[in-house]
């Protein structure tokens, strides 16, 4: 497992396709940034096809977590135009 930060979230790869942060929005209101966001309630849950993976994010008070598990690219429609494309350069 890797652990880094990445502005106001700590990040925990699990594994080579699937990682999750936690989110802390708290610091960008007391820090010197040229934009805030904050978020009162979030909860979703999404099933990406085009980037296969699934999200989950569950925000409360600015506290919360994401969490990302990327799925093969095999089969989908951009490998197979990324496919088409190496095949016309190879000709």
């Amino acid at each position: 497992m890797r652990i880094y930060s990445e502005y106001h979230y700590l990040v925990f790869e699990i594994t080579k396709n699937s990682f999750f942060t936690i989110r802390n929005e708290w610091r960008q209101l007391f820090g010197k940034s040229n934009w805030y966001n904050f978020t009162l309630i979030e909860i979703s849950a999404e099933n990406d096809d085009v980037c296969p993976g699934f999200e989950f994010d569950f925000i409360v008070l600015g506290l919360g977590i994401h969490f990302r598990h990327n799925r093969s690219w095999e089969g989908t429609e951009i490998q197979e135009r990324l496919d088409a494309l190496n095949e016309k350069e190879d000709k």
